[in-house]
């Protein structure tokens, strides 16, 4: 009798922990019916820490806490997935070393010269966010805090060191915060490679800010492969290279131990006062493609701030992202808002179509506001026409109107300060020029040079005002290809093809071979090259937006 009495208790807690499992299920489907009828994405079996446990995955996905054994024996708890998403990839190049441009009217060519300055290169980040909404409810008046809002899904996103799994957002008043916890430095150790990290958003939020802490800062420059930390979000994408900031410069500024700065990375949408001013400053003829955003990495020591200097911006890849929005890229021009003087300029920025989706890469060492901007009106149906070269320029802000007269001879002085501007470094002021004739408004002179974009003559000047030689050229476009990171290479044999090849200086062979091999210099100077006679404007734009689009700085 007891024995029987014994086997029916067993059967009715047998039959009480199915009814707990069965409702606990429920329960999960729910929220994961709900999940997908939301449009979003889940994939268990790929997830390589649940190895297709249903139960446990979605358990950690809507933020349940971890079940406790069953009194039968099933342990329903979950573990912490530690890696997912894609890679940023990390890229460019050195600008030249060496070579000189001759004096003109005879003389030696300069035979030394200082070795320009290496620009760095701008992390390279593959793929863009998954367009994905939280899960849970949000709304702009309550405050959510919740893993939810990080994509905590392993198997989805596209970084492969996602910090994802370890980090916590939360959602108020249409701001997502994002707090790296310390601990997550003892969790990074044990990652066989930290060559790129990343963080996820899922909500769309009218302001993101993130704070990677001390304490992850410091462990992160102590390995020397992390290259690069991105931010994903539905609206953008800002990537870092992490290992070209200048963290030394922002502890002497603001009298700080490098080990007590933290690092904030801010994307916001504009308020309805600021649209209003940018609107109202936008040159005619342009409409806004879609809402401008604002771009901020600060050093943080408690109460202190202080933004990247230009240096460090060209480390940072700042992506607008446009949806399925239908346009042609070549009418379209990302312009920076200098908050200032309330004035527009042109920002070097690529347009990419991925899967169907548009976005915007952006080159920028200046601004922080954007604003992508469409002139329907342009036409596009010959763009290596001298006319449509200068109307293209002109269209995307980088040319003033009657700036330059067809068939003219163009300066040296006009190219560096184009180069200048179409690489987006206007912001960095150079104050020591190495020419002695170059004056204060000819500033852009000693930025050219700082840059490693031109070279002077043995006697110490430039010659600002002296029209620019076709050998001069080839060698001051060559520099800029390799500033910024761009195909330089001069081992394609026989790339010249030129009657008159062996009069061009032996310091500018290897630039026009170059730019030859890449198809740069074609239908310009016609079968010869006559390397010494001056360049026209409508010979150098076709070249430099050539040059342009090849380092893909416009379309």
């Amino acid at each position: 009798m007891k024995k029987k009495r014994k086997n029916v208790h067993q059967q009715m807690l047998k039959a009480g922990n199915a009814r707990k499992r069965a409702v606990k299920t429920t329960v999960l489907a729910a929220g994961l019916m709900t999940h997908v009828l939301a449009g979003n994405s889940i994939d268990y079996k790929t997830d390589d820490v649940y190895k297709g446990d249903s139960i446990s995955y979605f358990q950690h996905f809507f933020g349940m806490e971890k079940a406790s054994a069953d009194p039968d024996g099933d342990d329903e708890g979950s573990s912490e997935p530690e890696s997912g998403g894609g890679e940023p990839e990390s890229g460019g190049g050195d600008p030249e070393s060496g070579g000189s441009e001759p004096e003109s009217g005879g003389g030696d060519p300069e035979s030394g010269g200082s070795e320009p300055e290496s620009g760095g290169s701008e992390p390279q980040t593959g793929g863009s966010a998954p367009e994905r909404s939280s899960s849970s409810s949000q709304t702009s008046n309550s405050t959510t805090v919740s893993n939810s809002i990080i994509d905590s899904s392993a198997s989805t996103g596209s970084a492969a060191n996602s910090l994802n799994q370890w980090v916590h957002g939360k959602l108020e008043n249409d701001t997502v915060s994002v707090s790296v916890d310390s601990s997550v430095v003892r969790k990074l150790s044990t990652l066989d490679h930290l060559d790129d990290l990343s963080v996820t958003i899922l909500p769309r939020a009218s302001h993101i800010h993130l704070t990677l802490p001390k304490e992850v800062l410091s462990f992160l420059r102590s390995q020397e492969k992390v290259s690069s930390f991105t931010l994903y979000s539905n609206q953008s994408k800002m990537a870092l290279a992490l290992n070209k900031l200048n963290i030394q410069r922002a502890s002497s500024l603001m009298h700080v131990p490098t080990d007590l700065l933290d690092l904030q990375i801010n994307i916001d949408v504009l308020s309805n006062d600021e649209l209003s001013d940018l609107k109202e400053s936008l040159p005619s003829g342009l409409k806004w493609l879609v809402q401008p955003l604002r771009f901020n990495v600060l050093w943080v020591a408690g109460d202190q701030t202080l933004k990247l200097d230009q240096e460090e911006l060209k480390n940072v890849t700042r992506v607008i992202h446009l949806g399925t929005i239908d346009f042609d890229p070549q009418t379209a021009t990302v312009l920076g808002f200098n908050e200032e003087t309330r004035t527009y300029s042109y920002v070097p920025a690529y347009f990419v179509q991925n899967n169907g989706q548009w976005e915007a890469k952006i080159r920028d060492m200046q601004h922080s506001t954007y604003v992508i901007a469409l002139n329907e009106q342009r036409d596009t149906s010959d763009n290596d026409s001298s006319i449509n070269n200068i109307e293209y320029l002109q269209n995307k802000q980088l040319l003033a109107s009657n700036q330059f007269e067809i068939g003219e001879p163009i300066t040296r002085g006009e190219i560096a300060q184009f180069l200048v501007s179409a690489l987006g470094a206007n912001g960095i002021s150079a104050k020591d020029t190495p020419f002695r004739d170059v004056t204060d408004e000819q500033s852009y002179v000693a930025t050219a040079a700082h840059l490693g974009l031109v070279k002077g003559y043995a006697d110490g000047t430039f010659r600002a005002n002296s029209h620019i030689t076709r050998e001069e050229l080839a060698s001051m476009i060559y520099r800029a290809i390799q500033y910024a990171g761009g195909d330089s290479s001069t081992d394609t044999p026989a790339a010249i093809s030129y009657p008159d090849q062996d009069s061009i200086s032996p310091w500018a062979t290897a630039q026009v071979q170059a730019l030859t091999s890449l198809n740069l210099l074609q239908d310009t100077f016609g079968t010869s090259f006559e390397p010494k006679k001056a360049a026209t404007t409508d010979e150098a734009l076709m070249i430099l937006v050539r040059t342009l689009r090849s380092i893909e700085y416009v379309n």
